[in-house]
């Protein structure tokens, strides 16, 4: 994901594989991430993960969010 791509209200979608007993089964979970506001000076995205309270988010983060949720 690229910072110029991002903009408030925009939904995305965070990918990361499953821990615990289910990574022996292989899945994947999806959690949306709603954005409210892009800082591209600092590289900083001010999001809403999974319904919860809103918080910034670096680099590090938000570079691997995606823009499509992915098909099960």
């Amino acid at each position: 994901m690229v910072i110029k791509k991002l903009s408030p209200g925009m939904v995305v979608y965070d990918v990361r594989r499953s821990t615990g007993k289910q990574v022996f089964n292989g899945k994947w979970q999806t959690w949306e991430v709603r954005i409210i506001e892009v800082n591209s000076e600092n590289e900083q995205v001010f999001a809403s993960w999974n319904g919860n309270a809103p918080r910034w988010y670096l680099k590090t983060s938000w570079s691997k969010w995606r823009s499509k949720r992915p098909e099960d």
